[in-house]
C-alpha cells in the first residue's frame, strides 16, 4: 500500500515499505494498523534497531511459551526501563525472530492472546487503544502513549486503518 505517492524522505519510504505487512498482520483482528506502525517506528527507530540480529522490532521480552510466530529463541541485550520514575539500564532477554513480519505478527498475537490487553481490544479509536495497551503494562516510558499518538498524527498513519 502506498501512503505517500512520492516519498520525500526515508521515513515516508519506510512507512510505504512496511504498510502492506502491517495491514495484512492486523487483518481480521481488533488492532489498529496505525498503532502497530507507530509502535514499530518508535520501538525500532524506523527499522534501524531490532536488537542485533534478533529481528525484534517491538522490544518484546523473552517470556512465556513459544507462539506460532516465536519459536522460543532469545538473546540478551541492554535496555532502558523506567522504574519508580527512574530510567535505568538493565540487561534482559528478548525474543528472536526470523523476520520483521514474524515480529509484527507476534506483537499482534501477544496483544490479542494476553488477557491483560483485553480492554485495549474493545477500543473504538487508535488513541484509546494505545492508551489501554500502555495502561496494561506495555512499555515503561511514561511518555509512550504521547509518542505513539504523535507519530500517528505526524505521519497520517490512520490511513492504514482505512485499509484494514
Amino acid at each position: 500500500m502506498i501512503i505517500f505517492d512520492n516519498p520525500i524522505n526515508q521515513q515516508q519510504k519506510f512507512i510505504n515499505d512496511t504498510a502492506d505487512i502491517i495491514i495484512a498482520a492486523c487483518k481480521d483482528m481488533p488492532l489498529f494498523p496505525s498503532v502497530c506502525m507507530a509502535q514499530l517506528i518508535i520501538e525500532s527507530g524506523w527499522g534501524k534497531h531490532h536488537i542485533g540480529s534478533a529481528n525484534n522490532y517491538f522490544g518484546i521480552k523473552a517470556t512465556g511459551k513459544a507462539t506460532p510466530y516465536w519459536n522460543g529463541q532469545s538473546t540478551k541485550a541492554d535496555t532502558l526501563e523506567v522504574i519508580n520514575g527512574q530510567t535505568i539500564q538493565i540487561k534482559d532477554g528478548f525474543r528472536k525472530y526470523e523476520s520483521m513480519e514474524q515480529s509484527i505478527r507476534d506483537r499482534n498475537h501477544l496483544l490479542t492472546m494476553n488477557k491483560r490487553y483485553s480492554k485495549a481490544l474493545m477500543m473504538a479509536t487508535a488513541e484509546e487503544q494505545i492508551r489501554e495497551i500502555h495502561r496494561a503494562g506495555y512499555a515503561t516510558d511514561p511518555e509512550y502513549t504521547f509518542k505513539i499518538i504523535n507519530m500517528i498524527y505526524k505521519y497520517k498513519l490512520k490511513k492504514l486503518d482505512e485499509k484494514n
